[in-house]
């Protein structure tokens, strides 16, 4: 099979740049978090000694001393890491949602359409079968899939190593974290789920690329047009399905969200720990077809691609 250096080197990038900003994101809120634990732990001593200068200084000594402290827990910890950066302005995961696909799709177009438009195809062709060359192709095209779940693991860790306990429904009850409560009491389904998620958006986006490969072997032109399918897929589901059919036609408008294939890191479950799974993985499945049904034809492939070089030349 074509081997690229440039395809590997272009894995690596993404994973690490995403990589930074987790450990970024992990690094400002473990210092924000502390701070404001040793904030709290300051103000106590001060109201235990009960030096109360004011009548309302007294009441604030009162609630404070009364207040339980919270302990954070792995969904508190992996929450502000992820989704919201930090306790303030952070960057996270979920605020790169818009551009995330480009992490995946960029990779994956360079080396699909430097082997197809090489000509070593025909090579390749001579020794193997069609079927054994698409095998290897698409092993080698999926190897992005893998960088946005391990990202998510080592997010999963840090937070763990952090917060080591999964006592996450006093966070819930007080909107502390993004789910609710009968979700973050099975955090073994809901790490298993989150992950799945993930690996299911991650095949989406690939698909999307691969599609648009097939009919245009063009770096520049697959990638502007595999993001502009994906913004528009994004826009019609939620206008379609989210907005007209379930909130006008419906008028079940808490569906809306199930139809957000941006939004899968915020792993949304209003409707049910299921729901932010339903339509990215139908989606997935849909794509799947399409890219085989693409890439059935050998005769038909190889003179697409062989058409568009000459164009390009030309």
């Amino acid at each position: 099979m074509f081997k690229s250096k440039v395809y590997n080197i272009l894995i690596i990038v993404s994973f690490l740049l995403l990589l930074s900003v987790v450990i970024y994101s992990s690094c400002d809120y473990i210092k924000i978090r502390n701070r404001q634990i040793k904030s709290d732990i300051k103000v106590k001593e001060e109201c235990k000694k009960g030096n109360y200068e004011t009548e309302d200084r007294k009441e604030f000594c009162k609630s404070v001393l009364a207040k339980k402290d919270k302990e954070e827990d792995f969904f508190m910890t992996f929450t502000n890491i992820v989704i919201f950066g930090d306790a303030n302005n952070g960057i996270g995961l979920q605020k790169l949602a818009p551009i995330i696909i480009l992490f995946l799709i960029i990779p994956v177009i360079y080396f699909v359409s430097r082997y197809l438009k090489s000509g070593i195809i025909n090579y390749h062709l001579t020794r193997e079968k069609f079927s054994k060359i698409k095998q290897k192709l698409f092993l080698n095209a999926y190897k992005p899939v893998l960088i946005l779940p391990c990202i998510v693991l080592i997010a999963m860790l840090i937070s763990y190593f952090y917060a080591p306990h999964f006592n996450g429904a006093e966070s819930a009850s007080e909107s502390f974290i993004a789910w609710s409560i009968s979700t973050v009491s099975n955090p073994l389904i809901f790490i298993l789920l989150y992950i799945f998620n993930v690996i299911v958006h991650s095949f989406l986006f690939v698909n999307i690329a691969l599609c648009v490969l097939r009919k245009y072997n063009n770096f520049f032109a697959a990638t502007v047009l595999s993001y502009l399918i994906f913004i528009a897929t994004e826009v019609f589901l939620e206008i379609a399905f989210g907005g007209i059919l379930f909130t006008s036609i419906l008028k079940m408008p808490n569906n809306m969200l199930m139809f957000n294939i941006m939004n899968m890191f915020a792993f949304n479950d209003a409707n049910g720990i299921l729901s932010p799974i339903i339509v990215p993985f139908i989606l997935m499945l849909l794509s799947f077809v399409l890219v085989l049904l693409l890439y059935k034809d050998k005769e038909k492939m190889i003179i697409d691609f062989k058409d568009n070089k000459q164009k390009e030349v030309v």
